[in-house]
């Protein structure tokens, strides 16, 4: 399964050359079909009742940057020497999927995970694959 959602990664980046992306992570509810654009997530600040809606989903980062033409080979073994390790932190949140996306707009978030690294906020992400649990 690995092997099949990082060749997956490989045609969302090569359809996107020169772009600055993010390739993320997230614990989901909702079923995707691939290319489909992910909800946005919602944020409630600490005490407060009110919950805002965010101008994208929140992920963790897998590899984000600028890929030319030269240098997919490189973004790809990246993408596959740190895949157990991010998948492992994402299958600590609740949901029934995991959903691997990609964006090429985003801004930071609020919580952050793994010592100080933090979450981003990919807007208009789109479903490059899922994984049900």
């Amino acid at each position: 399964m690995k092997n099949e959602i990082i060749e997956k990664i490989r045609r969302a980046i090569e359809a996107r050359l020169y772009e600055n992306i993010v390739i993320g992570i997230r614990a989901d509810n909702y079923r995707y079909a691939d290319g489909d654009e992910l909800y946005c997530s919602t944020h409630q600040i600490d005490g407060e009742e009110d919950v805002q809606e965010l101008d994208g989903t929140c992920v963790v980062p897998l590899w984000q940057g600028e890929v030319g033409r030269y240098e997919i080979e490189d973004v790809i073994e990246e993408i596959s020497e740190d895949w157990d390790y991010i998948l492992n932190i994402v299958r600590e949140y609740d949901g029934r999927y995991i959903t691997i996306a990609i964006s090429n707009r985003y801004e930071l978030g609020w919580d952050e995970y793994d010592g100080g690294r933090q979450e981003l906020i990919a807007c208009n992400a789109i479903c490059i694959a899922q994984i049900e649990r």
